[in-house]
């Protein structure tokens, strides 16, 4: 019988602004940390998540991803861990079977790496698209000094580098030539998706909205990455050609972008046809997935894009583009379909879509049933175990 992994996770420095505790409905990296700290905790393992920030060490509990440890970082070293954090560090990876990192920019970082090394605990270092071409492509100098500085170094020294797609693996491996890449793919909690609520509290939370219209959603971070823009426009070209859409912008965002985006919907005169329900959780969010007949994500870059996969797993069908690096098993799942940056081409293909709302309903049915059976959090997570354990015995043998 194998013996139960203790492994730690550390996802980044915490805003002054925010507490030490980690929510379930955070996004991202936070996120992906959370979900996979549940899942390995469920299949028997300890796990210890790391944070830092400019306050003492300290331990407390989480529901979601247990033991969660705050490392002290020095405000006078742009970030670094102090001294106490770092000894607070060492006693958390007393004993572990491997260290897992989740922020490529963040300093700490690379003297997690190197307490690790010290310590003969392997490291994993995930790049969540950090280095894909879209990403290296700003504030690019900063992030060219940082990796020729010390960040390449931490990236092909670590055990594995994780990457979620083989897309991604290609982008990223150009900065860490001699690194060892891997693909394991992003681990979800789907659960909320197994049995579906219906429409009705999506419908009974936008009453403004006319309901038998064709109904588009995009959900997540509203942010200028993810082409919102071009899915305004497509949605007033396609009413001035005479099928109006009831179209659902939902997410949290930067208020000064959202309101650029509310004046954009008013510029082309479908503001009565278009909602910005704000953040949504739970039951809200699975109805409004079920809601929509396509989800569309025109974004420029996306790592993985769980919001994707959620709208299959409730039966939506979705439009996005291959700056989502998952696009190749998007395709898989027979309902995603991908676009390029040509002028006009979302709105013919929402059109030629849209034209048959029954049969989006038939082709989101099928791929519900294959995104569940082959993205489930078992699955995936035993996938994870074996790397760390791979890891462990290269690093014992």
């Amino acid at each position: 019988m194998t013996h139960p992994l203790r492994i730690c996770q550390y996802f980044g420095a915490l805003r002054p602004d925010q507490g030490p505790n980690l929510l379930p409905n955070q996004g991202g990296v936070a996120r992906a940390v959370i979900d996979l700290s549940e899942a390995l905790r469920r299949a028997g393992h300890e796990v210890s998540v790391l944070r830092s920030g400019p306050r003492p060490a300290i331990t407390i509990r989480s529901e979601s991803a247990g033991r969660a440890l705050m490392l002290e970082t020095s405000l006078a070293a742009g970030g670094l861990l102090s001294r106490r954090g770092l000894q607070a560090a060492q006693l958390a990876l007393e004993g572990a079977d491997a260290l897992h990192l989740h922020e490529v920019w963040d300093p700490a970082c690379l003297q997690l790496a190197r307490l690790a090394r010290q310590t003969d605990v392997p490291y994993v270092m995930s790049s969540h698209g950090s280095l894909d071409d879209y990403s290296m492509g700003r504030g690019t100098l900063k992030k060219r000094t940082y990796l020729a500085l010390a960040g390449r170094r931490m990236l092909q020294r670590a055990a594995a580098v994780h990457c979620t797609a083989a897309a991604e693996r290609r982008q990223s491996m150009k900065w860490y030539p001699k690194g060892r890449p891997v693909v394991v793919p992003l681990l979800m909690d789907l659960a909320a998706f197994v049995e579906l609520p219906g429409d009705g509290p999506a419908i009974a939370g936008l009453p403004a909205l006319d309901h038998d219209l064709p109904r588009l959603l995009v959900l997540g971070r509203i942010h200028e990455k993810k082409g919102i823009e071009r899915l305004i426009d497509a949605a007033a070209d396609l009413a001035q050609d005479g099928m109006v859409c009831s179209t659902v912008v939902a997410g949290p965002g930067d208020p000064e972008y959202v309101a650029s985006l509310r004046r954009r919907v008013a510029s082309r005169g479908i503001e009565n046809h278009v909602a910005f329900p704000g953040p949504v959780s739970g039951t809200a969010k699975v109805s409004l997935f079920q809601w929509a007949d396509l989800f569309v994500l025109p974004t420029h870059e996306e790592n993985w894009g769980i919001v994707l996969f959620e709208a299959l797993a409730a039966g939506t069908p979705v439009v996005t583009t291959r700056g989502v690096d998952v696009w190749q098993e998007l395709e898989q799942t027979g309902a995603a379909t991908l676009i390029g940056a040509g002028p006009g081409e979302l709105t013919t293909t929402m059109r030629r879509l849209l034209l048959d709302r029954g049969e989006l309903r038939q082709v989101g049915a099928a791929a519900r049933t294959k995104v569940l059976q082959q993205h489930s959090r078992e699955q995936a997570v035993g996938r994870y175990i074996d790397l760390y354990r791979d890891l462990a015995r290269d690093t014992t043998a």
